[in-house]
């Protein structure tokens, strides 16, 4: 069966995305750092093959999306929103949601700031150096995880005022995302 292409609009840009299957278990799949939706093209009718539906994205300034000249679009945190965005348009229940490289990282991203958004999470190779910060951070806000007084407790033992400053920290262009017009 050949996948359905689609696509929607996230702040005034095209989003492009292909949807494999029919099932009622949703995976999403989230390309690595200059790579496109194509970089599932085998993996996800394999995965439709076998019950699932399957939903390919690209995000912004990648593959067949827009690719907007405002640097801030680009942040962890925008890409997340896109995804989040995605399942909503989709209407889909919370999926499982992964990638590779990049697509670990936004999925990190997406269980920290949506985790309405995600049933699952599936992650390989992530690559930012706040990577396992967010990796706790979606664990820690698992139902069932600690009460927020061990989070704090647990973040002050980490020397939590002597972190690195990050990216976003040094460059007030990646610091929030444009607002939507």
């Amino acid at each position: 069966m050949a996948a359905q292409s689609g696509s929607f609009h996230y702040r005034d840009h095209r989003i492009a995305y292909d949807v494999h299957g029919e099932g009622e278990r949703v995976l999403v799949l989230i390309h690595g750092l200059l790579m496109n939706r194509r970089m599932y093209e085998r993996l996800a009718p394999e995965m439709a093959s076998r019950g699932h539906r399957v939903v390919t994205v690209d995000l912004l300034g990648h593959g067949d999306s827009d690719k907007p000249d405002d640097m801030r679009i680009y942040s962890m945190n925008s890409f997340a929103n896109q995804v989040a965005a995605l399942v909503d348009h989709l209407g889909l229940g919370p999926p499982v949601v992964g990638g590779t490289s990049l697509g670990a990282n936004v999925t990190l991203e997406l269980a920290v700031h949506h985790p309405e958004s995600a049933t699952g999470l599936f992650i390989e190779m992530p690559v930012l150096e706040d990577a396992s910060d967010r990796a706790a951070g979606a664990r820690d806000r698992a139902p069932g995880g600690p009460p927020p007084s061990v989070l704090r407790r647990r973040h002050a033992r980490r020397g939590a005022t002597e972190r690195p400053a990050r990216r976003r920290e040094l460059d007030p262009r990646m610091a929030t995302e444009p607002k939507a017009a």
